[in-house]
């Protein structure tokens, strides 16, 4: 190889595209390529960049290059940044080094932003492209990426920004996270939580959504390099800003580490499964409270945050705008077209209201951080607060493009919009509901939604059709897609003859797992069979398996089919001539047209073949039953465009409905209208127990708001509707036109039944009446079922129960039956079914029992009480409705509409802890800055001079005052004053073990800064509680060694068995030592019990204290210890264990209160615990009883 290698691969380079370079060309000297580099965000002027080769003769092996800029203005770090650049280079070709330089020049640009002159400074490596995955493993294998070199003074300036940011975050509520577990790379992922219960959205909405109201919303962040500034990922437009986000929630503010890296990994297991809910075998790990797991609309969030969000913001400071206004601002300038938009979308919504996540959410979401000053802008925060927003808003948005919705109806569950497009990829990337989940949890659900499409298709209604979903069907009007075949229908086999004579569609090749309908000739009509072929033999012969098989009779209405002789001469010959008795003229109908492309008619029949393929929910839940990990795509038994159809139902159901009664017995419809439902069961009371109640939860969480702030209103207009702000009225319509009002809500835009008392919605007070309305469908079409064939439930008619705005004066007519033109007025509450169950069904009448019982029902206003059937009035449950005036503060479930954990004043953010503290960030990277010879930017704090530095203890008597004032914690929490005995300064630490300050600790810092900085953390919170209301107690002024302390529990409940022993024996407090090593917060602390003794676990006690005294506690081991733990927790946490009511601590015999444990009689049992349970004891724990 020598200089001829070198051009070629100057030319290739040429060809390819590098980021921020231009003018690549060859040099003056022999092994010299030029260029510019040029970023206008963070370079005045392009640099001009030479490499030289230092032996192009030996090139590429032999060869190494010489980096360097000619440009006389260029900053010292980049000429030094490029000499070590050079230092890289040897045995690389021209493509790779262009590479690097470009890299890694982009790297010192964007990252340093401050400049780094310290010649001293050492240097470690860090992967730019997936720096992550190498720290946390998660891809084997993988090849190593780019090396740059960072000095750790820009890893400290960046660590810096970060927990700047990430306090901005921490002030405005969000509890942090911090995913470190070594000093080499102390962060890699951050995490931001909020409540689900302070979002200010209803029940059912979160049912709808996924959400756990006990829950947390949880935004990962992951750094693959260093942390960016908001100039850099705002000129980049987010992209290589070293930025990933992750949105889901967890069972607590802070998910583990380990759900935390697989949810930025590929791998299955956090997938579609774990996305809505359904059970997915992994890891043991993977199933605990502190799991990560994907929401509804996890997907289109992490989408638009990786792709969008940055662009948006830059739009959004730079014009002054809204998000919505940015985002249709940068449509136009793509010169993309928005089917989703309208130029009124959102003006119906003020501007400030636009950008929030929920004006019902608390008070700390209605801020808007993204218009701060540059300087003070939180990128986790502003990222937070545009997830939530999108969250909340979600049913606003299409899923795929992300524009603004036009439809009229808000939905309760998010969908897409009008472009087909958008519901292909809505479909084919799994944005929507989990339809495995659904089959398993709501499978009469399901089964309802399917009979609604399939009554509108038999109806004759193609306007429901979907388009855009890529299916396949059979075509069974037109001639030129059928072949005629010989069929052995008991053998399940068929042959395609030879002969040219017989019809049959252009280009036919059948091949294993490909459908088709069969249509075959019958002594007493014909038999028609869905199936797919199994297998395929020699000769054109195949087997098939029939999934679906009905006959009707031989009627000349039918599409027809004829033979004619030269058919039967070719049966009569050859191969078939010795089994001429059991071979019969048959019709296939390959699934191979799109109904996007065929006739009305035709494109009906089509999709009702494809429903009729479908086995019953039953069936399919059982399937799914067999395996957690199962899907409907592994199926061999469901057509593929079956499924598509049956994920296009669920998806495009943008309602929410729960089964409250199970599937009615064949006893209770024998006896008919006799049998009502149980006041006790939650159902409607007074209706017939044959008709099937469904919940209805319909509109979006805004047309609730909507619809309560019209009550609301109306209430203060009106004095006569105080006690029934609403009423309730049947809506009955035909089976078909179900399908589309669970989609789209009632409306009056076509005339069906007539309008003889004006435009509007017609309900009636009276069940008879609107059951006038639900006759069926006329059947259109020859050898159709009526129904759909395999439903467990057979629908025969559907009726609701609709929630009106009590303003009759106000309709367009009142009587005989309401017409309401005011779509915002109605909300529908109950679907009821009258159905002809299977046995199968009736075996499982409910598959999930409702989670509250009926606890009162609603008020009606005299004049307009809904009555039943047999005009018997009828009681609402209470849950049905979102009316808070129908609420009594007694009895006032958990279930409300709208959950928002509020305090007294109605800004309180309740038990929330704010998470971890990110200073730990800066400490840690300063510990990993170099040896201790060099110059620190902190000295090192005696003992004394820490307590100096925190400022002077608070005075004894001043706590003995507040421990006192046990009042404090009745005003706080409404519970009872705790008396206690503890008296703060009076335990006589001489009579204590002492130990003197390590040697070793001059080598922590960052142990001694952690340390100093959880003393400062305790004395605060000790000086803003009563000391009964914390429980424990820290004399900060007599910690003489930052490595030991000793901490006092007391003020236990009165009622524990602990306190009871702790009051007989004259005991005032529990006496802890705490000690740690020389790499806390790396490794937990050692915590044991000084006195008093504990009875033993053997003997019937408990507390988590060993026989030896030490506390036997996951947390306190490397297994279940995190670095960003605060000390004030693990005191809590310790009390809790003792505050253990299954079994309670208990103290030994009054003879043995004087005998304290022994250290070291601790120390063993703490081995003993963890060996027993499999825990890790900390490297360095020996460091403990030496020091």
């Amino acid at each position: 190889m020598s200089t001829r290698a070198f051009l070629a691969d100057l030319a290739d380079a040429q060809a390819q595209r590098f980021d921020d370079i231009s003018g690549l060309r060859r040099g003056d000297s022999d092994g010299e390529i030029c260029f510019e580099y040029f970023r206008s965000d963070v370079l005045a002027e392009p640099l001009e960049i030479q490499i030289l080769a230092t032996d192009v003769a030996s090139y590429p092996g032999g060869s190494a290059f010489i980096v360097f800029t000619s440009s006389d203005a260029c900053d010292d770090d980049i000429v030094a940044h490029l000499e070590r650049i050079s230092a890289s280079t040897n045995g690389c070709r021209v493509q790779k080094v262009i590479g690097i330089v470009t890299t890694r020049l982009r790297n010192l640009l964007l990252y340093d932003e401050y400049g780094n002159n310290d010649e001293d400074s050492e240097e470690e490596t860090v992967a730019v492209d997936g720096a992550d995955d190498e720290y946390f493993d998660l891809h084997e294998g993988r090849e190593p990426g780019l090396v740059v070199s960072v000095e750790k003074g820009c890893a400290l300036k960046n660590a810096q920004r970060l927990h700047k940011d990430l306090m901005a975050a921490r002030s405005a509520g969000f509890s942090i996270g911090i995913f470190a577990n070594e000093i080499r790379k102390p962060v890699g992922i951050v995490s931001l939580s909020w409540r689900v219960s302070q979002l200010g959205i209803s029940l059912a909405a979160m049912s709808a959504w996924g959400l756990d109201p006990s829950g947390y919303l949880v935004l990962l962040i992951k750094c693959t390099g260093l942390y960016p500034n908001l100039k850099a990922c705002l000129n980049s437009a987010g992209r290589d800003c070293g930025l990933k986000f992750r949105f889901g929630q967890s069972h607590v503010p802070k998910p583990s580490l380990t759900s935390a890296k697989m949810a930025f990994s590929n791998k299955p297991e956090m997938g579609q499964g774990a996305r809505s809910g359904q059970e997915v075998e992994t890891d043991d790990q993977m199933h605990g409270e502190n799991t990560f797991t994907p929401t509804y609309m996890s997907k289109t969030i992490d989408a638009l945050l990786e792709n969008h969000f940055f662009r948006l913001l830059s739009v959004r400071r730079r014009r002054e705008s809204s998000w919505d206004e940015a985002q249709e601002y940068l449509a136009k300038l793509e010169g993309r077209s928005c089917p989703a938009t309208t130029d009124s979308s959102t003006a119906t919504m003020a501007p400030s209201q636009d950008i929030f996540a929920s004006t019902l959410a608390l008070s700390v979401l209605q801020e808007d951080h993204a218009m701060k000053d540059e300087n003070d802008i939180s990128i986790p925060l502003v990222a937070m607060e545009f997830a939530l927003r999108r969250l909340c808003r979600c049913t606003e948005y299409c899923m795929v493009c992300h524009q603004r919705l036009r439809h009229d109806f808000e939905a309760l569950k998010p969908y897409v919009c009008t472009s087909a497009l958008c519901l292909y990829q809505y479909l084919s990337l799994n944005l929507g509901p989990n339809v495995e989940h659904e089959i398993v949890t709501s499978p009469y659900v399901v089964d309802m939604l399917i009979s609604f499409f399939y009554a509108a298709l038999v109806g004759g209604d193609a306007g429901q059709c979907p388009d855009g979903l890529a299916l396949k069907v059979p075509c069974l009007a037109r001639k030129a897609s059928v072949a005629h075949i010989a069929c052995d229908l008991p053998s399940r086999i068929f042959r395609v003859p030879l002969s040219g004579l017989s019809p049959h569609p252009q280009n036919l090749k059948i091949r294993e797992g490909d459908w088709f309908f069969l249509v075959i000739k019958v002594s007493d009509g014909f038999e028609r069979h869905t199936c797919w072929v199994e297998k395929q033999f020699e000769s054109g012969v195949y087997a098939f398996v029939s999934v679906e098989t009905y006959s009707y009779p031989d009627l000349t209405e039918d599409v027809g089919i004829k033979y004619d002789e030269a058919d039967k001469e070719v049966l009569a010959s050859g191969e078939f001539k010795s089994d001429q008795s059991v071979w019969r003229f048959a019709r296939l109908y390959p699934f191979c047209f799109d109904p996007d492309d065929m006739e009305r008619n035709d494109k009906v029949l089509g999709l009702l073949t494809l429903l009729n393929a479908l086995p019953s929910v039953l069936e399919m839940r059982t399937y799914l039953g067999r395996a957690s990990s199962r899907d409907l795509k592994s199926w061999q038994r469901l057509n593929p465009s079956s499924r598509s159809l049956l994920c296009w139902i669920i998806a495009s159901n943008t309602s929410y409905l729960v089964q409250d009664t199970p599937v009615p017995m064949k006893d209770q419809e024998d006896s008919g209208n006799d049998v009502e439902a149980e006041p006790e069961s939650g159902a409607i009371k007074g209706l017939e127990k044959s008709w099937m109640q469904f919940r209805f939860a319909q509109g979006s969480p805004q047309k609730e708001a909507k619809f309560l702030k019209i009550i609301d209103d109306m209430r203060n207009v009106d004095a006569g509707v105080q006690e029934c702000p609403s009423l309730f009225a049947w809506h009955g319509s035909s089976l078909g036109n179900w399908h589309g009002i669970v989609r789209e809500g009632l409306d009056f835009q076509k005339i069906i039944n007539g309008r003889a008392f004006g435009d509007g919605v017609y309900f009636s007070q009276d069940m008879s009446v609107s059951r006038t309305y639900l006759r069926r469908w006329q059947i259109p079409v020859q050898g159709v079922s009526a129904v759909w064939r395999n439903s467990v439930l057979n629908v025969n008619v559907a009726i609701s129960i609709c929630e009106i705005v009590n303003r009759p004066q106000e309709f367009v007519s009142c009587s005989p039956h309401f017409v309401v033109d005011k779509t915002d007025w109605i909300q529908c509450r109950y679907l009821l079914l009258e159905v002809n169950p299977s046995a199968e069904a009736r075996r499982q009448p409910l598959f999930v029992p409702s989670a509250v019982d009926c606890i009162g029902y609603v008020n009606q206003d005299p004049s307009y009480v809904i009555r039943g059937e047999r005009g018997k009035p009828l009681e609402i449950p209470r849950r049905a409705t979102t009316a808070r005036h129908y609420w009594k503060a007694e009895d006032r479930p958990s279930e409300m509409s709208v959950v928002l954990s509020r305090g007294e004043t109605g800004d309180d953010m309740g038990e929330f802890t704010l998470g971890d503290d990110p200073a730990l960030l800066v400490d840690l990277i300063e510990e990993s800055e170099g040896d201790t010879g060099r110059q620190k930017r902190h000295r090192i704090m005696t003992p004394t001079e820490a307590n100096v530095e925190l400022g002077s203890p608070q005075p004894v008597a001043k706590l003995q005052r507040s421990c006192r004032d046990g009042d404090v914690r009745a005003l706080v929490t409404g519970s009872p004053p705790v008396i206690s005995a503890f008296r703060p300064g009076a335990l006589d630490l001489s009579s204590l073990p002492q130990l003197p300050f390590p040697d070793w600790a001059t080598s922590s810092q960052t142990a001694l800064r952690a340390l100093s900085r959880e003393i400062k953390e305790l004395q605060k919170i000790q000086s803003k509680q009563s000391m009964t209301e914390l429980g424990w107690y820290l004399d900060t002024s007599k910690v003489t060694n930052l490595f030991q302390w000793i901490i006092e529990l007391h003020s236990f409940d009165a009622d524990l068995p602990l306190a009871k022993d702790m009051d007989q024996r004259g005991c005032r407090s529990i006496v802890l030592e705490v000690r740690f090593t020389s790499s806390f917060p790396i490794s937990p602390p050692f915590v044991r019990v000084i006195r008093p003794r504990f009875l033993p676990f053997s003997q019937g006690g408990g507390g988590h204290v060993t026989a030896g005294g030490a506390i036997c506690s996951e947390m306190l081991t490397n297994s279940g210890w995190s670095p960003a733990m605060s000390m004030e927790k693990v005191f809590l946490q310790i009390r809790l264990g003792l505050c253990d009511t299954e079994r309670p601590a208990r103290l030994e015999k009054v003879s043995s209160l004087s005998q304290d444990y022994g250290f070291r009689e601790a120390i063993d049992a703490y081995r003993r615990a963890a060996l027993a349970h499999g825990w890790s004891v900390p490297e360095g724990f020996d460091s403990i009883w030496s020091g």
